[in-house]
């Protein structure tokens, strides 16, 4: 009974500082139609980007969280009266998040166990920080050219407030992924029955155990998946100031993901290529989105020179050699990798369900070229980026290939759920 107490607190006081923070205080920020969730999400990307900074310039955890907190009560205090107002308005949406957050929670608690990944190498990450290690031990673990924000996450919350167990500190990811399923279904126009459908079909079609189990992808699929709306929301919005708004936080989900997992910075890459060819953005936007792209690629490149860390856990140098190419062996590879690509995606049911709805998209669908030119664009570039890096950066392709590349679709699976979005928005449009 009392870890069941000692859970609840841990979440609410996570949602707390997430639902009382930067968003609130600075009303430039504000976007009218955001609702509680959205700003719930834009105030979770702005604080992993403080805590990101905050690790690479070795700030204490005590003062670390010290601030959060002190923003957080700021933000409440601030207009006390109007946020009570807020929470009373959005108390059964914030109860059933809750709800699906403690029931994760509880089955995380239930069988403590770390996959082989995160045995290996993210909770070493993890334990560098939370034995108040600074950021340049990480070149002494193995792999330091992972990235490490996803394992300071861990870290932080495993010790505060409670300071208990380390799973205390993956709640934290349980938080971060409903948080991106609630938003990626708000401001629709749909029902709130509908809504909460869709939310307990992405739930249970994405839900297992060992995504949280200490890896990264599933932190990966959560903020592409809130990527993935906010490109909605940027295609939409005619309002050239609000539009650009939108891409600053895309551009800090980017930022979040590239200091998360490498590949998964890539699939955010080609997501904002994308979104620039597909649809119309203002000069300025195009500015922004290029040249933050850009500048965080050059941020990762500049760390990893200072720290004289190289990408010693690929095997590129090992595989691409113009010497030993052997054409018949990559197309042995290019059928391996067929095969299991299209095993596993009969494993997740998102892209089960999705893809059918794609092909209808692309193939039978007269309606909104620019949306179909952003989902085929991306699928595209996506797919020639797994083939290349499965082919060409490892020795054993089978194996690597067999183990590892259902991990890399869960991470870009939810990009996929736009085809829903397409598809509701023709229906509202054809019953209006």
């Amino acid at each position: 009974m009392i870890e069941l107490l000692f859970i609840s607190f841990q979440i609410l006081f996570i949602l707390t500082i997430l639902i009382f923070s930067f968003y609130q205080l600075v009303d430039k920020l504000k976007i009218n139609y955001f609702n509680l969730i959205d700003a719930v999400s834009i105030n979770l990307i702005l604080i992993l980007n403080l805590l990101l900074i905050f690790s690479l310039i070795n700030i204490p955890s005590i003062y670390v969280i010290l601030t959060i907190c002190f923003v957080a009560l700021v933000s409440l205090l601030s207009k006390l009266k109007n946020n009570l107002k807020f929470i009373k308005s959005n108390i059964i949406n914030l109860i059933f998040l809750f709800l699906i957050i403690f029931i994760i929670s509880i089955n995380l608690a239930t069988d403590l166990y770390l996959e082989w990944d995160a045995k290996f190498f993210w909770y070493f990450k993890t334990l560098n920080f939370y034995q108040n290690e600074n950021i340049e031990n990480l070149k002494n673990l193995i792999a330091p050219d992972y990235p490490h924000l996803g394992s300071y996450i861990w870290s932080l919350f495993w010790k505060y407030p409670l300071n208990i167990n380390e799973f205390y500190g993956r709640i934290f990811y349980v938080v971060i992924y409903a948080i991106s399923i609630f938003s990626f279904f708000g401001n629709l126009g749909i029902s709130k029955k509908i809504k909460i459908l869709f939310i307990m079909f992405t739930l249970i079609a994405t839900y297992k155990y060992s995504y949280f189990a200490g890896l990264q992808e599933i932190l990966v699929f959560s903020f592409i998946l809130l990527a993935t709306k906010f490109s909605f929301y940027i295609s939409e919005e005619k309002n050239s100031n609000i539009q650009n708004k939108l891409i600053f936080y895309l551009l800090c989900i980017t930022n979040v993901i590239a200091w998360i997992k490498n590949e998964g910075f890539i699939f955010m890459l080609i997501l904002n290529f994308c979104l620039l060819i597909s649809f119309k953005i203002n000069y300025k936007g195009k500015i922004y989105l290029i040249f933050g792209s850009i500048l965080i690629l050059l941020s990762k490149f500049l760390f990893m020179s200072f720290f004289d860390i190289t990408f010693e856990s690929s095997e590129f140098s090992k595989t691409f050699n113009l010497s030993l190419l052997n054409i018949s062996d990559y197309f042995d590879d290019l059928k391996i990798i067929t095969f299991y690509l299209m095993v596993n995606i009969t494993r997740i049911p998102i892209l089960l369900v999705c893809l059918p709805i794609l092909t209808y998209i692309v193939f039978l669908d007269k309606g909104n070229v620019r949306i179909k030119m952003f989902i085929k664009s991306f699928s595209i570039i996506s797919l020639i980026f797994i083939y290349v890096s499965f082919m060409f950066n490892f020795e054993d392709v089978e194996w690597q290939t067999r183990v590892a590349i259902g991990r890399v679709l869960l991470e870009f699976s939810g990009f996929y759920l736009l085809t829903i979005i397409f598809v509701l928005k023709k229906l509202k449009r054809q019953l209006s």
